[in-house]
């Protein structure tokens, strides 16, 4: 059968979990993801570059005459950073040194970090994306966040030097951070509005399920306890009693004159007999005690009390004090009620059924004398 408040719980530990997942998958994953394609465009972009300034500047692949080629290379630099979109550009020799920069003070610096002899050397670009502020790949802190790319120069698998290639991707990477500050605050926003409705509804659930549960123990036409929610709280309440040393007295009652209303004054008027006792019921008994329409029109209460605090006598006698107002000459019909009531000792022991089983023979034992005795029922 479909459980709706269990599976709002289901629903909303699933969105808890998405809502610590997506994020963390986001942040851990996709972003990472973004840099690496950034960097792997960044890439082919530089080997573009360095290729096409093969072909200008070194077209045989070997640097035959370095002033010749730094010479070309310092009167082409803003032209080519400008056409390339570059933030630096450097050209080295085999041996590591750089030969030409757009940082003059790069010129004559050698270059002896293992990347350059183990993997450049041998032919491999290299690519490492550095954030402003770090230090590039020879210890220079740099203003923009930038990739810088060496690009090997191989003539007949030999090599013979290097373009190192700085992209600025600044932008890119502020552009990157908006889009993902949006999709944050899109999931957030979502995963807010999914927790808000589960939760809304998870209350709702929780009200309708206490409903239901009031419904089920509940007997509609008086409001008070019916026979399941009566024997329920009745055994708890006796079991309580044992422990903190109650007295309990349990009142069994029974309209007497029911089929006669019902039969000259109609079903309506039954129903108002029956709401008129469990009002009598209500008036006569605290909150506390359990009062309950057994099926019918039989009736039962369950009180506690402190021990010697109240009697058979006073009990009864406050429930036909409250029967007065309710068969006034002013109602439709008039009533008698026959009681059976039987008091529980904290030192004793027994059952609900058998309190009641007993209050039912006192209650009969009522009725027949009122018989016997040609009292009006």
């Amino acid at each position: 059968m479909y459980n709706r408040p269990n599976f709002l719980k289901t629903f909303l530990l699933l969105t808890l979990i998405g809502v610590v997942v997506l994020p963390t998958y986001i942040i851990f994953y996709i972003s990472p993801q973004f840099n690496k394609l950034i960097v792997e465009n960044t890439e082919l972009e530089a080997v573009r570059v360095a290729n096409h300034l093969v072909s200008m500047f070194l077209p045989d692949g070997k640097i035959i005459s370095e002033n010749a080629v730094t010479k070309e290379l310092t009167k082409s630099d803003k032209g080519l950073r400008k056409e390339f979109q570059l933030r630096k550009l450097k050209l080295f020799l085999p041996t590591g040194k750089i030969i030409f920069s757009s940082d003059p003070e790069d010129i004559g610096v050698v270059n002896k970090h293992s990347y350059f002899f183990e993997k450049v050397a041998r032919g491999e670009n290299y690519t490492k994306i550095v954030k402003k502020h770090d230090l590039s790949l020879e210890g220079q802190r740099m203003q923009s966040d930038v990739v810088e790319t060496y690009v090997p120069i191989m003539k007949d698998k030999e090599f013979v030097g290097a373009f190192e290639v700085y992209f600025d991707i600044t932008k890119a990477l502020t552009r990157l951070r908006q889009l993902l500050v949006h999709i944050y605050v899109i999931v957030g926003l979502i995963s807010g509005i999914l927790l808000f409705a589960i939760v809304i509804n998870l209350l709702r659930a929780k009200r309708y399920e206490e409903e239901l549960r009031k419904l089920s123990i509940t007997d509609g036409l008086t409001g008070l306890l019916n026979r399941r929610g009566f024997m329920a709280l009745a055994e708890n309440q006796i079991n309580k009693a044992g422990r903190i040393k109650e007295e309990l007295f349990l009142l069994y009652a029974d309209i007497d004159n029911m089929k006669w209303i019902n039969d000259n004054l109609g079903h309506s008027a039954g129903d108002q007999a029956l709401v008129a006792a469990a009002n009598a019921m209500r008036n006569t008994f605290r909150k506390s005690d359990i009062l309950s329409r057994l099926g019918g029109d039989e009736f039962a209460a369950l009180l506690c009390c402190e021990p010697g605090e109240d009697s058979e006598e006073t009990i009864l006698g406050r429930l036909e004090e409250n029967l007065k107002l309710v068969t006034n000459p002013g109602n439709s019909f008039g009533f008698h009620i026959s009681t059976g009531i039987v008091k529980y000792s904290s030192e004793g022991s027994c059952t609900v059924e058998e309190l009641m089983s007993r209050a039912d023979n006192l209650m009969y034992e009522n009725k027949t004398r009122k018989k016997s005795q040609k009292v009006p029922i």
